[in-house]
C-alpha cells in the first residue's frame, strides 16, 4: 500500500495527532463531521474531502508548535538541573 495514498496518509495523520487507538472521535469533533465519516475515510470507504487536507496541515502545525515549547521547557530544565545530555535514542538502539 502506497503509504502517501489519501486513505493511508489521513489515518496516519490522525494517529500522530490523536493516537493509534480512537482517534477518529477527537478528529471528527474537530473537523466538525461524525465519528462514522472519519472511520469511513480512513478506511478508504470514502474518499477525504479537499476541504480536510488545509484542516489536517494546520492541527499538525498547531502540534509541532506546541511540541516546540515543550521541548525547548524540557531543555532549559535539563540545563537547570545540569542533567547530563544523552546520546539521541537512535544511536543509542544502534550501540546496545
Amino acid at each position: 500500500m502506497d503509504p502517501h495514498e489519501p486513505k493511508t496518509l489521513f489515518a496516519e495523520i490522525g494517529m500522530h495527532l490523536y493516537g493509534e487507538c480512537g482517534f477518529s472521535a477527537p478528529l471528527a469533533e474537530v473537523l466538525g463531521v461524525g465519528q462514522r465519516t472519519v472511520e469511513r475515510w480512513a478506511s478508504g470507504k470514502r474518499g477525504v474531502p479537499p476541504f480536510v487536507w488545509p484542516l489536517l496541515v494546520q492541527l499538525l502545525r498547531d502540534k509541532e508548535d506546541k511540541l516546540g515549547v515543550l521541548a525547548a521547557d524540557l531543555e532549559r530544565r535539563c540545563r537547570q538541573h545540569a542533567y547530563p545530555q544523552r546520546q539521541p535514542l537512535a544511536q543509542m538502539e544502534i550501540d546496545q
